[in-house]
This record gives C-alpha cells, structure tokens and sequence, in this order.
C-alpha cells in the first residue's frame, strides 16, 4: 500500500481492517509532525499486509527511509524474498524534490546490497512514467 496517509499513531487504523493479517507501516508524516505547524494535506506513507498465517516466515527490514517498507520472507528453499512497498516523491524537477527522490532510489539500492542472494519484490508508486515527461499535478 501507499499513501497511506497515516502517522505511526495512526496506523493501527490498518490493523483494523482483519484480524488475518499483520501490518508492517512506514510513515512519512512523523518528521513533518513534530517539526511544524500543520497544514495542507497528509502525505505518504507505505504498508505491506502479510496473511496471519504466513506471519511466521516475515521479518522486518529496516529500510532507514519513511517512503520504503520492508518485509523478509523466509521461503521454503531457504531463500529469502524481500517485499518492498515504495512511494518515491513526485518528480517536479525541484532541487530538493531530486534529491529526496534520489535518496530514496539508494536507500532500494541499499537493501538490495544487504541481501545478497535473495529475491526482490519493488512495488509502489514509482511517481514516473514511461517518457518521464511527468511532473506532478
């Protein structure tokens, strides 16, 4: 899931949804909520839901980026399969936009270095497209 538009106090909202399921949440709000005077919109925000069941064979990666969540499922050949759920920032071509965004393709880069020999699953809001003539709207 992304844009989740939920703070860590918040995310049990998701919790509520089923009892079958385990939320793994990642907020990008919290800075932004201890920091200044709200206003506008909530923004971000990623989750991954895991089947109850299967719980037992996740992990928690910790991703050191509030736009990434991370889940490691053990699989039953012994290799891991990275869940990643991504909501990379708008592209508008701004100084501090590209380098938020360029922040968060490193910290992906990054997880994937740290697990060698697993499989990846990058899914989310990549915020671009095909001819990346996108600016956001």
């Amino acid at each position: 899931m992304q844009e989740t538009w939920l703070s860590d106090i918040t995310c049990y909202k998701l919790q509520n949804i089923s009892n079958e399921f385990t939320v793994y949440h990642s907020s990008a709000m919290e800075d932004k909520l201890h920091s200044d005077i709200l206003h506008g919109r909530p923004f971000g925000g990623t989750a991954i839901l895991i089947r109850e069941s299967m719980d037992i064979y996740c992990t928690p990666v910790p991703t050191n980026n509030p736009r990434i969540t991370c889940v490691s499922l053990t699989g039953n050949n012994s290799t891991d399969i990275i869940l990643s759920s991504v909501y990379m920032p708008c592209s508008d071509r701004s100084p501090k936009q590209r380098i938020e965004y360029e922040a968060t393709d490193r910290h992906m880069q990054i997880i994937v270095d740290r697990h060698i020999g697993c499989c990846f699953l990058f899914g989310g809001d990549f915020n671009v497209t095909k001819n990346y003539q996108s600016v956001c709207r």
